[in-house]
C-alpha cells in the first residue's frame, strides 16, 4: 500500500536535479490524497474500488480473505460504478468458497440512522452472498453482534443495489463491512461481484409507526401510508413467516421483495410520485409491518 511520504528538505534545494525517487513521493501522496477525499463514495472509503495504489488488486482502505479455494481481485471487465468492481470466485467442491472483503472502522451511534448500500452481481445465482455489519466498542473490541443485512442464495445475476438499515446496539460506537462471495457452506461455483458501496444518512421524517399489524389476506391489497410517502423510500422492518412482494398500486413492476428467510428484516422500498404501495403475500399469514424511517 502507499503510504504518505514528506518529501526530504534536501531533495528540494536549489539546483538539486529532480530524481525519480522524489517523483514517486508526489504521486504516491497524491494517490492518497485522492484515496481519502475524492475517492471517496459518500462515507465510505473508496468504495467504488477505483484506487489500488500498490498494485495488489486488493483496493486500499480494503482487506481481502480467501475461502479455500478461492480468489478474488479488482476487476475491469464489468463494472456498476467507475471503472472497477471486485470479483470473487467460487470454485465449487465442498468446504470450498470465495472469500470476504472487509472495510476498515467506521464510527456510528445507537442513535443515527444510516442505510448501507451495496451494488451486486453474480454469475450464478444460488452461490451463497452475505453483506455483513461488525460492531465494535469504542476501544475496538468486537462485540459478537454481527448483523446480516443480505444473505441469500437467490442472488441477481445483473447488477442490483440492494439497501439496508443499521440496527446498531448500543454499545456500538465503531462497525466494519464485511462483504461475503461465496460462502463456505454453500457448495455453488460461480463469480460475485461488488460494487458502488455507499454509506448514507438522509433525511428521516418518521420514525417506528406501525403500518400493518394483522393476517395477511393474500392477493395484492394497499398498504396504509403517511400522506408524506409521496416520492420518498420507506425503511420497513418487517417481522412475518411469508414473502411479501411490493409495487406501488396497479403497477405491474415489483419494487421490492421481504424474504421470510431473514426474517425479522429491513427492507427499502421506493413509493412513486403517486404515494400509494400495494403488497402481496401468502393468505392468512400474520405480519407486523413497522416504518421505521422515511427518506424524502
Amino acid at each position: 500500500m502507499a503510504n504518505f511520504t514528506s518529501i526530504p528538505t534536501a531533495d528540494i534545494q536549489v539546483d538539486e536535479p529532480l530524481r525519480q525517487e522524489v517523483m514517486q513521493y508526489i504521486k504516491d501522496n497524491f494517490d492518497i490524497l485522492y484515496n481519502s477525499i475524492n475517492g471517496v463514495t459518500l462515507e465510505v472509503q473508496n468504495g467504488s474500488f477505483e484506487f489500488d495504489g500498490d498494485g495488489d488488486g486488493v483496493p486500499e482502505g480494503w482487506t481481502f480473505t480467501p475461502y479455500p479455494g478461492g480468489s478474488g481481485m479488482i476487476s475491469t471487465t464489468d463494472s456498476a460504478h467507475g471503472a472497477n468492481c471486485f470479483k470473487m470466485v467460487h470454485p465449487g467442491g465442498s468446504g470450498n468458497g470465495g472469500g470476504y472483503l472487509e472495510s476498515g472502522y467506521y464510527p456510528i451511534s445507537e442513535i443515527e440512522f444510516k442505510l448501507v448500500e451495496v451494488a451486486l452481481k453474480t454469475s450464478a445465482a444460488g452461490i451463497k452472498v452475505i453483506v455483513q455489519i461488525r460492531y465494535f466498542s469504542s476501544t475496538k473490541t468486537d462485540l459478537s453482534s454481527d448483523q446480516d443485512l443480505y444473505t441469500s442464495t437467490a442472488n441477481p445475476t445483473s447488477w442490483s443495489d440492494i439497501s439496508r438499515l443499521l440496527i446498531v446496539p448500543s454499545t456500538a460506537r465503531f462497525f466494519k463491512m464485511r462483504l461475503i462471495g461465496g460462502y463456505t457452506d454453500t457448495n455453488v461455483a460461480g463469480s460475485v461481484s461488488f460494487d458502488n458501496i455507499r454509506l448514507s444518512r438522509g433525511a428521516w421524517i418518521y420514525h417506528n409507526e406501525v403500518l400493518f399489524n394483522s393476517s395477511l389476506s393474500g392477493g395484492w391489497n394497499e398498504l396504509t401510508l403517511p400522506l408524506v410517502a409521496t416520492s420518498a423510500s420507506l425503511m420497513l422492518l418487517i417481522n412475518c413467516a411469508a414473502d411479501i412482494q411490493f409495487r406501488p398500486v396497479g403497477a405491474a413492476t415489483i419494487v421490492a421483495t421481504y424474504h421470510s428467510s431473514l426474517n425479522p428484516d429491513t427492507i427499502c422500498v421506493p413509493v412513486s410520485n403517486i404515494g400509494r404501495l400495494e403488497m402481496n403475500a401468502a393468505v392468512g399469514t400474520a405480519a407486523t409491518i413497522t416504518l421505521v424511517g422515511l427518506v424524502k
